[in-house]
């Protein structure tokens, strides 16, 4: 994430509106906006590989969270035996859904952000 990204990200989720970041920061403001609404690729990619997708339930009793590709966050090689149940946190409509925000495991900025909108 670019230096500029990581200031408006920061200052938005401190309350900052867009015209105000864009003011300090000497930016345009569609620039401010597509900071906070276009994710790079590499952010992608890590939102598809650590963070959490949905939860494995097993028959022994053990929540097992997974990733967008269905591999468990902590070791993705590991195959889950006996699962009774799976829970998504969100739909596959978009990444960007309402129910990934309800997540336990998110980071915080994203959270932050999400209850400024």
């Amino acid at each position: 994430m670019k230096e500029k990204q990581k200031q408006v990200i920061e200052m938005y989720a401190k309350g900052f509106r867009q015209v105000e970041i864009a003011k300090t920061l000497n930016i345009n403001q569609s620039t401010v906006s597509r900071y906070l609404t276009n994710p790079s690729p590499k952010e992608i990619e890590d939102f598809y590989e650590n963070k959490p997708y949905g939860a494995y339930y097993t028959k022994d009793g053990e929540k097992v969270l997974f990733n967008r590709r269905y591999k468990p966050l902590n070791d993705k090689t590991r195959w889950v035996e006996g699962v009774i149940k799976q829970e998504w946190y969100y739909s596959d409509g978009t990444w960007w859904d309402e129910r990934f925000w309800r997540s336990e495991n998110l980071d915080p900025i994203y959270e932050s952000i999400r209850k400024k909108s």
